[in-house]
C-alpha cells in the first residue's frame, strides 16, 4: 500500500536552494511527493547542469503541484 507523504513546498525550495537550483515562474506547491529518492537523485544530478535541468516536467513526474 502506497503511503501519501505530504511535504512542504518551502521544503524542496530549500533542497532547491541547497543544491544552487532556483524554481521560477510562479509560486507552485507541492501537494503530494511521488518518488521523493528520484526528486533527490535529480537535485545532485543537475547540480552542474544549471536552472533549466529541472523543468516542470520532470516536476509533473515526481510530485503533484498546483500553481498558485
Amino acid at each position: 500500500m502506497k503511503q501519501n507523504k505530504v511535504i512542504s513546498f518551502n521544503y524542496w525550495l530549500n533542497k532547491l536552494k541547497e543544491q544552487s537550483i532556483w524554481l521560477t515562474g510562479p509560486r507552485v506547491i507541492v501537494l503530494e511527493v511521488i518518488n521523493e529518492q528520484e526528486v533527490v537523485n535529480a537535485l545532485r544530478q543537475n547540480i552542474r547542469k544549471g536552472i533549466n535541468s529541472l523543468n516542470q516536467n520532470f516536476f509533473e513526474q515526481t510530485v503533484k503541484i498546483i500553481r498558485v
